[in-house]
């Protein structure tokens, strides 16, 4: 916000936990208009019995952002770092008991 343009409004939301963070996100990708292809990726790969992989996922935000693509380049690269299609599979591990 501190270098954003003149007249312009950046919208900060402060979580009390990183659960609540999530829920946030989780909840924005289920029920706002601009992810309909992540949703429709999502059920694709539901109805396929594919693994639900964040990674691939990922690819179908460009809209989440105002950075457009460059965000799915910073998801990707968070995802990679820290390994989290590790959860994405302990997840599923979850979902198939």
């Amino acid at each position: 916000p501190l270098r954003r343009p003149a007249g312009k409004k950046h919208f900060i939301r402060i979580f009390p936990n990183l659960q609540a963070s999530i829920t946030a996100y989780m909840r924005n990708l289920n029920r706002t208009g601009a992810y309909n292809e992540f949703r429709l990726k999502r059920k694709q790969m539901r109805a396929t019995k594919n693994l639900i992989d964040g990674m691939n996922l990922s690819a179908t935000m460009s809209k989440y952002s105002g950075i457009g693509h460059n965000y799915v380049k910073i998801l990707q690269s968070i995802i990679k770092k820290n390994k989290l299609v590790n959860f994405d599979k302990e997840f599923q591990k979850k979902l198939k008991n």
